[in-house]
């Protein structure tokens, strides 16, 4: 089952790669790797299993249309990826991805476009985005700050 689990991962982690970097682009290539082969290595660490990073990591939503997904690179350490589109006529798509460090039940991931702070404040199941200029990820009336609520997984039994 955790190979299967991988497999996916790895799949939309190539198309996430695919959507973020132009081919040609070494320099977003570099960075986008190197933060995918921190999470594979912290996968194999033996904190990965007890690590906070690791509880709080998975699928969370703010409705059917935005999705959160938090993956755990080190003990203290998450990579966060926000997507999502208005779903009915597609009027503006969001696009969000950065690394922090977990502060207590807190992330501060300032992004690099224009030096914004994004606070990622966790709170049991859920993650609330906070931050000015959040619509700058989106189109025209798109916005990833709110309140996003963890998915439940449900286990295949095999």
């Amino acid at each position: 089952m955790e190979a299967q689990n991988l497999q996916k991962e790895q799949r939309e982690w190539i198309e996430f790669r695919n959507v973020n970097c132009l081919p040609e682009d070494v320099s977003c290539l570099l960075a986008i790797n190197l933060d995918r082969a921190a999470i594979l290595n912290f996968r194999m660490s033996p904190q990965f299993t007890t690590s906070v990073t690791t509880q709080i990591s998975g699928m969370y939503a703010i409705n059917s249309h935005m999705v959160m997904r938090i993956q755990p690179m080190s003990a203290q350490k998450v990579f966060i990826e926000i997507a999502g589109a208005e779903p009915t006529k597609v009027s503006w798509i969001c696009n969000f991805s950065g690394a922090g460090e977990l502060n207590k039940n807190e992330i501060v991931i300032t992004h690099e476009s224009d030096n914004t702070p994004i606070t990622f404040t966790f709170v049991g199941n859920t993650v609330e985005v906070k931050g000015e200029n959040l619509e700058h990820f989106c189109g025209l009336g798109g916005n990833i700050s709110g309140k996003y609520i963890k998915s439940v997984e449900k286990k295949v039994n095999g």
